[in-house]
C-alpha cells in the first residue's frame, strides 16, 4: 500500500459504520483487558495491538496526541475514541519504523 492509502486506512477503520464497532471495541479491551489508566498506556496498548514499532521519540509525539485528543475520557464514547484511535493511527502509520514492517 502507498503511504497516502495507509494514512486514509486509520479513519476507513476506525470510523467505519454508525455504531463505530472497531473503535468501540479497541476501547473496551483497552479499559477492561489491559486496564489503562494513562495516555502512555494507550498508545503502548493500540501500539501492540497494531503491532508497530515505536521509538522513545515517536512514543513521545503519540503520547502528546493522545493527550491533545482526549486521552482517557475519550475511551468512554464512540466518536471520541474513533477520533483518538484514527488520528493515532494515522500518525503510527505514517512512522519510518512502521514503513518498514
Amino acid at each position: 500500500a502507498t503511504t497516502v492509502e495507509r494514512l486514509n486506512l486509520s479513519t476507513s477503520i476506525f470510523w467505519s459504520g454508525e455504531d463505530r464497532a472497531l473503535s468501540v471495541l479497541l476501547a473496551a479491551k483497552l479499559k477492561t483487558d489491559d486496564k489503562v489508566s494513562t495516555p502512555e498506556q494507550i498508545v503502548d496498548g493500540m501500539a501492540d495491538i497494531l503491532d508497530v514499532p515505536l521509538t522513545e521519540a515517536s512514543r513521545k509525539t503519540l503520547v502528546e496526541l493522545c493527550t491533545k485528543h482526549g486521552g482517557l475520557k475519550a475511551l468512554d464514547e464512540k466518536n471520541q475514541s474513533a477520533n483518538l484511535f484514527s488520528r493515532l493511527g494515522r500518525a503510527m502509520f505514517a512512522i519510518p519504523e512502521f514503513q518498514l514492517c
